[in-house]
């Protein structure tokens, strides 16, 4: 199995579920502190929002870092 290989079996599942009931709470939390008015709830659902788009992007990153690392290994062989 490479780096690049998603890994299969009962964590992935998972952790995408996980990651998509962050997502939709984060919203709903930003859309119900809108409505009713409070600007606290409201900036809970941002911050959730933004932290799970950070660590999406960190990820996503370091997956580019492994990519790369691996085609140049391609082209010095």
């Amino acid at each position: 199995m490479s780096d690049l290989d998603i890994p299969s079996g009962p964590k992935t599942p998972g952790a995408i579920r996980r990651i998509a009931v962050i997502a939709i709470v984060s919203v709903v939390l930003i859309i119900f502190g809108s409505v009713i008015g409070v600007p606290f709830v409201d900036t809970i659902g941002e911050f959730a929002l933004e932290h799970l788009l950070l660590m999406g992007s960190i990820v996503g990153f370091v997956l580019l870092l492994i990519a790369v690392k691996n085609r140049v290994s391609e082209v010095q062989s």
